[in-house]
């Protein structure tokens, strides 16, 4: 309906045909599946009930013939509340009570006066308008549904736990799928939606709602401007819009409530004039016809209704990770009429769900997850947490716990940024030497010296690792030193050297070490002579190393003949949306927004907050492939997902198929080498090690792989699952002598969780343990 019947009588001028097809439906299907009560509805329906004005709610025709004798329904009838402005044609009180029980009702709701309105039903049982029989069959039908509720025997009932019990995992996953199912997208001009190319076409949010709640979800997928078109700084900022050819998502939760403001009215009829302009209404759509001209937006994604649900889905359907195929189940206007809208597809970026989603029980999950984390965090394996798992393409668990350090004065949030150590193997050199190999830059099985000169040897330039293959340094099989420490050759006499070291910024002293300490940014060139001269092992084998990482990106500035870090972003992070997936994180982010790591006694006297961890990545200006990347759980996650993805995401391909296969099988095992080529795989024979053994978890597939930091972060992507696990810490806070995250097998632990939940759900085998 178009209006409220608490107020004035609705009309619903469908034939009866349509009425046969749609509206009476889930009658039909319900009463023959044994529904015990109905409510009449105050509504005129002149395809069901000829008189003018008159409430269905009280008619002969609809309750009694169309319902009783047509529909076959035996069960309670219940009238909606007769002091509704929508009854309000009968005259004085009493008189649609008993026009009510004629109909056919046996309850009637809301009676206005009840002594007038037993008076009226005895006047008409003596002018025998109706039977004493008919008004105990009434009662009868009443006592009958008290006596199968047991209220014959009446006794209290158990609330306890009632709210939870009801309102299970699956309830809630339900719920989600009827408003994921009734999301309508009309328009969609030039395939507007979902919104791709994230990092050529810059986007603006214009949210007239709840704007808290709406940036939160944007931002997971782009971040963004998200403009508060309520309050005047942002009418002022929605306006200079105009003039520019900015991609614009225009949210509008309540169009009653935009009319009543002349200005905000006047703003959303500008807004929706403007190109490249979808717009996002979770209301009433009837109200949509009291506003401006929509015919010029791209694309009316509509939810019908206004709550957390309907905005998750909302956005996710903006940004490809749900698809949409509704249709308007009403006519509004020319633009939006009965019947109208389009399909629009996913394309692939993740989504947000509930672990019920994919079959897996929520609540044993958290309890699970939650009491492992807070044991963890009592024993002091870290100060705080991220848990972030995807199953199927959907993040089912996303959570933070504890707080930054020790003292507890600032909790952890999913935004927050963490240095994620070794993981920038995999998430920063890595990606793009898979890009250089594809593209045939480089080859795998020749001298990495080839493309990297400094390994080359001359009669002036000593060099032992000339003969070292690409393929042998990224597997860890080159016979390279795993690491050592290259700032002490800053030192002099104990103490940082007046030759390398400034207080303050200044040219050619970029490299920022902490609140006041920077160093030359020549120090790198004794960083890769270090590495150039360092002796090689005895044999080649497997012995994990920093060293060829160390120098990855410059060997690729080489390759491209462009800087690594622009590289990276255009490539990789800015298209992906993960924008804070990034070295030197200070540069963007404040320092609130960062998790420290640990308090440095020896090499630069202060927390280690916002700055790399890592010494020797710290030296080379936070800037390595070994090291140095800071990232939060969901951005990381984006990337890791183009992984398992196979090098898609999003509608767009970064890597070949081809390239992840060869780069995520073992390459040595032959020398009982599980590594990858950059990527860490299970212990070879992992399904047969007991847990405390096992590497991650047994029950990994062989085909998994991922990588773990120093800094306590890890994560794991699980082909053969279609899982996603990644978990971010700062164990090493205040030390990195705190070892307990080891200790309690924390990382592994939590990621079993998921595997013995998809054990028990039947999605996956156990495997076999000794």
């Amino acid at each position: 309906t178009d209006t409220d019947s608490h107020k004035t009588l609705p009309q619903i001028m469908h034939s009866k045909a349509r009425l046969d097809t749609v509206e009476l439906v889930p009658f039909k299907y319900l009463i023959n599946h044994g529904l015990k009560a109905i409510m009449s509805a105050h509504l005129e329906i002149p395809a069901l009930e000829p008189r003018k004005g008159y409430p269905s709610g009280v008619s002969y025709d609809i309750v009694t013939k169309l319902l009783k004798e047509e529909l076959g329904f035996k069960g309670l009838v219940v009238t909606d509340a007769v002091n509704m402005q929508g009854a309000k044609v009968f005259g004085e009180p009493g008189n649609i009570d008993l026009a009510a029980l004629q109909a056919g009702n046996d309850i009637v709701e809301f009676t206005e006066n009840l002594p007038l309105a037993i008076q009226k039903v005895e006047q008409a049982i003596l002018n025998k308008q109706m039977t004493q029989r008919d008004l105990e069959i009434k009662c009868k039908r009443v006592l009958a549904v008290k006596y199968a509720s047991g209220l014959n025997n009446y006794k209290d009932q158990v609330t306890k736990g009632l709210y939870a019990e009801l309102n299970t995992g699956r309830y809630h996953q339900f719920n989600r799928d009827l408003y994921a199912a009734a999301l309508t997208v009309v328009g969609n001009k030039k395939e507007f939606l979902p919104l791709k190319n994230l990092d050529t076409q810059k986007t603006v949010a214009v949210t007239f709602g709840k704007v808290s709640e709406w940036r939160k979800l944007i931002v997971r997928y782009q971040l963004m401007d998200v403009i508060d078109g309520s309050t005047a700084a942002g009418m002022a900022a929605a306006k200079r819009l105009a003039s520019t050819n900015q991609r614009v998502i225009l949210v509008l939760e309540d169009a009653k409530a935009l009319k009543a403001n002349v200005e905000q009215v006047n703003l959303f009829n500008t807004l929706v004039k403007n190109p490249n302009t979808c717009l996002v209404y979770t209301g009433n759509p009837y109200y949509l016809s009291r506003v401006g001209d929509l015919s010029r937006l791209e694309a009316v994604v509509l939810t019908y209704q206004t709550n957390e649900i309907t905005r998750d889905l909302a956005t996710q359907l903006v940004f490809g990770a749900v698809g949409a195929t509704g249709r308007m189940p009403v006519s509004v206007n020319a633009l939006l009429k009965y019947g109208m809208g389009v399909d629009v597809l996913p394309i692939r970026r993740l989504k947000y769900g509930l672990p019920e989603s994919v079959g897996l029980d929520g609540a044993m999950i958290q309890q699970k997850v939650d009491s492992i984390v807070s044991q963890a965090i009592e024993k002091e394996a870290f100060p705080g947490c991220e848990v972030l798992v995807a199953i199927k393409g959907t993040v089912i668990f996303n959570k933070s716990y504890g707080y930054h350090t020790y003292d507890n004065t600032q909790a952890v949030a999913v935004e927050d940024l963490y240095d994620i150590a070794s993981v920038t193997k995999i998430a920063g050199a890595l990606p793009l030497l898979m890009k250089a190999y594809e593209e045939g830059r480089v080859d795998l099985d020749k001298p990495m010296a080839t493309y990297w000169g400094d390994w080359q040897q001359s009669l002036f330039h000593k060099s032992n690792k000339q003969t070292i293959t690409l393929r042998e340094v990224l597997a860890h099989q080159a016979g390279l030193q795993p690491f050592f420490s290259t700032y002490p050759k800053s030192f002099k006499e104990g103490t940082y050297s007046p030759v390398w070291y400034r207080f303050q910024l200044e040219d050619g002293y970029t490299s920022r070490l902490g609140d006041h300490l920077y160093l030359s940014s020549d120090f790198s060139k004794v960083i890769y002579k270090e590495i150039r001269l360092s002796k090689l092992l005895d044999e080649k084998k497997y012995k994990y190393s920093d060293l060829g990482f160390q120098v990855f990106p410059k060997m690729l500035e080489g390759l491209y003949q462009t800087d690594y870090q622009r590289l990276l972003t255009q490539q990789f992070y800015a298209p992906l949306g993960a924008s804070s997936l990034m070295y030197n994180p200070l540069d963007r982010y404040a320092s609130q927004q960062i998790v420290p790591t640990e308090y440095d006694s020896l090499f630069r006297h202060e927390l280690v907050h916002g700055v790399v961890h890592d010494e020797t990545a710290a030296c080379l200006g936070g800037v390595s492939g070994h090291a140095g990347l800071f990232s939060n759980a969901n951005d990381l996650a984006k990337l890791m997902q183009m992984y398992l993805q196979k090098g898609e995401y999003g509608g767009q391909r970064y890597l070949a198929e081809a390239t992840l296969d060869e780069f995520t099988k073992t390459q040595y095992p032959q020398n009982n080498n599980r590594r990858a080529l950059g990527f860490d795989k299970p212990l070879l024979g992992n399904d047969t090690i007991p847990f405390d053994k096992s590497y991650p978890t047994p029950e990994v597939s062989a085909s998994s792989y991922g990588h773990q930091g120093f800094t306590g972060t890890f994560v794991w992507i699980d082909p053969d699952y279609e899982m996603v696990y990644v978990f971010l810490s700062n164990r090493v806070f205040p030390s990195r002598s705190h070892q307990n995250l080891y200790k309690l097998n924390v990382r592994p632990t939590i990621h079993q969780v998921f595997y013995k939940e998809l054990i028990k759900e039947g999605a996956i085998t156990a495997r076999p343990q000794n």
